[in-house]
C-alpha cells in the first residue's frame, strides 16, 4: 500500500521509547535552545566541510595524486552511506545521545587522521571516518526533527537548520586560502579536531538531560532484561544484521573501486586484481538480497516498507538523480581553477553557489508547503526541470570563452533543483513510513544517495582518468610531453603555465573535451526520474499524519 503505514503495535525499541518520552518533557524554552544549538552545529559542519572540500585537491596534489581526488570522495561516500544502517539501529536501540556521541567521535578521528596523513591512502581513510561521522550527525539532526516536529512543518525546519550554508559559503574560500598561505592544510584540519566536539557537546548533554528527566517522571515504561556487555554487543549485531551489512559493503566497494583503479594498472581491465574486484563484487551484490530475503531473521528494514511503491520509487529517483549530480561534480572545482583561471576564493564561491541557492530556495519551499502540500508536484515542477536545465547548460558553458557568469547561473539552477529534491525526498519517506520506522528508512535512503553518488563519481572519474590523459598527450606541445605525468597528476602543474601559453591552451582543450563527455553522461540520468516521480503516491502533508509523540514544536500545530 502507498498510504501511510500504521505504526506497529509491538513495543518500541528502547531508543524510540526514550525519544517519545523526551518529547513529552521538553518545554518551549528548551525547544528554542535545541533549535539554536542544532543551527550552530550545522554552521560548524557546513564551514568545516566547505574548507575540507576546497583543500582536498591540494592534499592529493601534494602526493602527486590529483587524479585520485574523485576516488577518495567515492570511497568516503560509500562508507558514510553504508554506515547509516547500523547507525540508525544505534539511534533506535541505544538512543539518540549514544548515536550522536559515536558520530562526533568518528568525525573527530577523521580530522585527526587528515591532519597527520603522510600519503593519499591515509587521507582516503581519514575521509571515510570524517564522512561517517558527518553523515551520522546529519542523520541525528533529521531524526530529532522527525521526533519533535509535525510532518506539515518539517520541511520548513529542515530548510532552516540548513541555512548556515548561506553564510559559510562566503567564509570557506578566504579561510582555505589563508590556511594554504599560512599554517598549511594540516593545521587547517587540526583546528576542527577541537571545534567540532566542543560545539556538539551542549546538544549531547541536552539529549542526556531530557532522557534522564523523562525517566524520573516515569514516562519510560519499556524495560529490558539485564545483559552482560558481551550479550548486549551480540544483541546489537543481530538486530543490525551485521553480516548482511558486510556483504553489501564489500560488494559495493570492490565493484566501484574497479572502475576507479583500472587506469592505474598496467593491463587495465585485463588486470587480475580488477577482474577479481568486478567478479567478486558482483557476486556479493547479488548475494545480498538473497541473504536478506531467505537467510537472516533480522533485516535492515521491514519488507512491508521496502515493498511500498512510493518508497521504492523514491529510492530509484534518488539513485539516478545523485548519479547525475556526482558525475560532473568531482572535478568541477578543478575546472574552475584551471579552465576559468579562478582563484581559490572565487572557485570556492562558485562551487558553493549551489548550496547557497539550494538553502535559500528550500526556505521558500518550506513556506510554500504550508499553503500547498502536494509533495510530488514540487519535484515535477521545480526539482527535476531545474536540475536538467542546469546540467544541460553546463555542456554549452564548459569552456573559458563562455564566461564564468554562465557557470554561476547553472549552479543556481542546479541549487533550486537540488534544494527541492533534498527536502521533498525526506518528507515523502516520512509520509510513507510509520514514525518508529523513519530512522531505518531514512538510513536506507542515505545509502541509496551515497551509492548514487559513488556510481556517478565512478563514471566521472573513469571518464576523467581515461580521456583527460589521452587528450593531454594529443594537445601538449612536443617539448612538454616529458612533463605529462606531472601535469596530469598535479593541479599546480596544470596552472603553472600562464593563460594563453601553449601548455595552458592544451590543458584547457583537454579539460573541455573531457568535461563534454562527463556532462553528457550526467544529463542522461535525469529524464527517467520524471517517470519515477509520476508514480509516487500524491501525499499532501497538510493532511497526512506522521508524528511519534503528542507535543510539537512551540509554534507548530500537529498535522
Amino acid at each position: 500500500m502507498d498510504d501511510l503505514q500504521e505504526s506497529s503495535k509491538s513495543e518500541l525499541a528502547p531508543g524510540v521509547e526514550l525519544a517519545k518520552a523526551g518529547n513529552q518533557v521538553l518545554t518551549t524554552k528548551q525547544r528554542l535552545i535545541a533549535c539554536a544549538i542544532i543551527w550552530l552545529v550545522n554552521f560548524i559542519q557546513s564551514l568545516s566541510s566547505g574548507i575540507i572540500t576546497t583543500l582536498t585537491p591540494y592534499v592529493t596534489s601534494s602526493f602527486e595524486k590529483h587524479a585520485l581526488t574523485g576516488t577518495t570522495t567515492i570511497i568516503a561516500g560509500i562508507a558514510a552511506g553504508l554506515f547509516q544502517l547500523p547507525f540508525a539501529k544505534i539511534l533506535d536501540i541505544w538512543g539518540r545521545p549514544h548515536g550522536l556521541a559515536l558520530a562526533v567521535t568518528f568525525e573527530t578521528m577523521g580530522l585527526v587522521m587528515m591532519a597527520a596523513c603522510k600519503n593519499v591512502e591515509t587521507y582516503c581513510a581519514a575521509q571515510v571516518f570524517y564522512n561517517v561521522g558527518y553523515q551520522g550527525i546529519t542523520l541525528t539532526i533529521i531524526i530529532f526533527i522527525a521526533d519533535n516536529v509535525s510532518l506539515g512543518s518539517r520541511g520548513m525546519i529542515i530548510a532552516l537548520v540548513n541555512t548556515p550554508s548561506i553564510a559559510t559559503v562566503w567564509a570557506a574560500g578566504p579561510a582555505a586560502r589563508h590556511i594554504l598561505a599560512t599554517i598549511g592544510f594540516r593545521w587547517g584540519f587540526g583546528v576542527w579536531c577541537i571545534v567540532v566536539p566542543v560545539v556538539c557537546a551542549p546538544w549531547l548533554l541536552s539529549l542526556i538531560f531530557v532522557q534522564n528527566k523523562a525517566r524520573k517522571q516515569g514516562l519510560v515504561t519499556k524495560k529490558s532484561e539485564p545483559r552482560s556487555p558481551t550479550k548486549s554487543l551480540l544483541y546489537f549485531l543481530r538486530e543490525s544484521d551485521i553480516v548482511g551489512l558486510l556483504i553489501l559493503i564489500t560488494g559495493l566497494a570492490l565493484f566501484l573501486l574497479a572502475f576507479n583503479l583500472y587506469s592505474n594498472q598496467q593491463h587495465q581491465w585485463k588486470s587480475p586484481m580488477i577482474i577479481c574486484f568486478v567478479v567478486f563484487g558482483t557476486i556479493l551484490i547479488i548475494l545480498f538480497p538473497i541473504y536478506e530475503r531467505y537467510i537472516t531473521r533480522k533485516t535492515f528494514i521491514s519488507w512491508p516498507t521496502l515493498s511500498n511503491r512510493t518508497v521504492i520509487l523514491v529510492f530509484a529517483t534518488d539513485l539516478l538523480y545523485y548519479m547525475s549530480e556526482q558525475t560532473w561534480a568531482s572535478y568541477f572545482y578543478s575546472t574552475l581553477v584551471v579552465v576559468f583561471n579562478q582563484s581559490i576564493t572565487n572557485a570556492t564561491y562558485i562551487n558553493n553557489a549551489y548550496f547557497v541557492s539550494s538553502a535559500l530556495w528550500a526556505v521558500l519551499l518550506g513556506l510554500a508547503l504550508g499553503k500547498y502540500g502536494h509533495l510530488k508536484h514540487y519535484s515535477l515542477v521545480f526539482g527535476i526541470p531545474f536540475s536538467l536545465l542546469g546540467t544541460g547548460l553546463l555542456i554549452k558553458f564548459r569552456t573559458w570563452s563562455s564566461g564564468v557568469g554562465y557557470v554561476v547561473m547553472c549552479q543556481i539552477f542546479l541549487g533550486v533543483g537540488g534544494g527541492t529534491m533534498y527536502v521533498i525526498e525526506q518528507l515523502v519517506i516520512m509520509a510513507a513510513t510509520a514514525p518508529e520506522n523513519i530512522p531505518s528508512t531514512l538510513a536506507v535512503l542515505n545509502i541509496v544517495v551515497a551509492t548514487g553518488k559513488a556510481i556517478g563519481g565512478t563514471i566521472g572519474t573513469a571518464i576523467w582518468t581515461t580521456v583527460f590523459k589521452e587528450k593531454l598527450a594529443k594537445y601538449l606541445p612536443l617539448s612538454a610531453l616529458p612533463y605529462l605525468p606531472q601535469i596530469y597528476g598535479n593541479l599546480y602543474g596544470q596552472i603553472s603555465s600562464p593563460p594563453g601559453s601553449p601548455i595552458r591552451i592544451a590543458v584547457d582543450h583537454a579539460y573541455s573535451d573531457t568535461n563534454r563527455l562527463i556532462m553528457i553522461a550526467a544529463v542522461c540520468f535525469i529524464p527517467p526520474c520524471i517517470i519515477f516521480i509520476s508514480f509516487w503516491h500524491d501525499y499532501d502533508i497538510r493532511k497526512t499524519r506522521g508524528e511519534l509523540g503528542k507535543k510539537r514544536f512551540f509554534f507548530f500545530d500537529a498535522a
